[in-house]
């Protein structure tokens, strides 16, 4: 592993980081966005009801999954208000949408809220260890739902980290202050078991033939897909 040492990131996205990686998540909606959302759909078995992503960013993933289904409220919600401005933009049109500020540590709704609750790419970027951010996730995801975390992995395939390396661009100071920032799946794991959830799953997602099959007829090239999976770990949990 390249980093053995979790250093956290050394700043907070400002807005030249918020546009950049506005830029990137855009450029990448069909690798990064659909298979999560797909993903996240079939573990959950939801047809309806409310959805929240935690750091939504751009919120191009509250879009997707509003995109869906008109069955489905999909909030949002980000301590940036730079961010809320970029979401309210990418999400302007879709009337199944809630976007709010707010902060992950204490998020404004009630116990039992959600149908399912979902945290991408962030949870490496939290201030604090993620063990309180997790216990609000499942305070507000009702009963026997799920909650769906993605993120990177901090023992990413170093094939890839030397493509970042030196970090001498803000796109690449973004990729490698984010995996030496993240946790890895057995740290994910242990901050999990702590909150009480039942039904725990951390792991890297591999492409099966299914997803091929789909995927190459919607545009997406397969092996940026599997660089991306193997970058990442998918850890689920469930209330009791």
């Amino acid at each position: 592993m390249f980093f053995q040492k979790r250093l956290p990131e050394p700043k907070t996205m400002e807005k030249i980081e918020l546009d950049v990686f506005e830029k990137i998540s855009k450029d990448s909606y069909k690798r990064w966005i659909i298979p999560l959302v797909d993903d996240a759909l079939t573990r959950s078995l939801l047809k309806k009801g409310r959805i929240l992503d935690v750091g939504c960013g751009p919120a191009f993933l509250v879009k997707e999954f509003a995109k869906r289904s008109n069955h489905f409220v999909v909030f949002g919600i980000d301590i940036s208000s730079y961010a809320m401005k970029q979401a309210k933009n990418n999400c302007k049109g879709f009337r199944n949408t809630v976007l709010r500020k707010g902060d992950a540590y204490k998020l404004p709704f009630p116990e039992n809220f959600f149908d399912l609750v979902v945290c991408k790419d962030n949870l490496h970027q939290f201030p604090r260890k993620p063990t309180e951010i997790l216990k609000e996730m499942l305070r507000v995801v009702k009963p026997g739902r799920l909650i769906y975390i993605h993120d990177l992995k901090r023992d990413v395939p170093q094939y890839l980290l030397k493509r970042v390396v030196p970090p001498d661009s803000t796109f690449k100071k973004l990729l490698y202050y984010s995996a030496r920032a993240a946790y890895t799946k057995q740290e994910v794991k242990q901050f999990m078991k702590k909150t009480g959830a039942i039904n725990i799953s951390v792991k890297t997602r591999k492409i099966t033939q299914k997803m091929k099959k789909r995927y190459l007829k919607l545009g997406i090239d397969l092996t940026s897909l599997k660089e991306s999976l193997q970058s990442r770990y998918v850890a689920t949990a469930r209330k009791q």
